[in-house]
């Protein structure tokens, strides 16, 4: 294993350790989300900012060592790039880091849903307790309620 490829190996390595740790945050995250824990959530929403942090370092580091070692990065080619210079061990590691990488996005798409719900129920019930009007609401289509307009009109007379 050459210089660049053993030094990309490690880089992805460190990726792949951080992912990990990730993944198990984003889950105690939901659990957190889902029982209203603020506490809980205050520490691993911390912990989660550290990790995303060292990832992202981590992301200049080895497009610096690419571009040292003669590979200049294009967006939506880098695992053919990676493949044309590092060994297979390295190349498998690639790709079981950005699996993990889709997998963190995954769960965290699912836990801003969850957050996203139980503000909702927030809101609804903040409305009751002032006492507003209740205007009815339909889903759109990324989940989120949307208020009904009385701008349109079913039939004219």
């Amino acid at each position: 294993m050459d210089t660049l490829s053993s030094r990309l190996f490690q880089l992805l390595s460190d990726d792949l350790k951080n992912l990990e740790s990730l993944t198990q945050v984003l889950d105690k995250e939901k659990k957190a989300l889902s029982a209203r824990d603020s506490e809980s959530l205050q520490q691993l929403t911390q912990y989660k900012t550290q990790l995303i942090k060292k990832l992202e370092s981590n992301s200049q580091l080895k497009v610096r060592l690419l571009v040292s070692g003669g590979v200049k990065p294009v967006a939506g080619k880098i695992s053919e790039q990676i493949s044309s210079f590092a060994d297979e061990q390295t190349v498998t590691l690639w790709h079981q880091v950005q699996s993990t990488l889709e997998e963190c996005k995954s769960r965290n798409l699912v836990n801003a849903k969850v957050a996203n719900s139980s503000l909702q129920r927030v809101k609804k019930m903040m409305d009751i307790l002032r006492g507003q009007a209740s205007r009815p609401n339909l889903y759109g289509a990324k989940g989120y309620e949307k208020s009904l307009s009385n701008t349109y009109s079913i039939a004219k007379a």
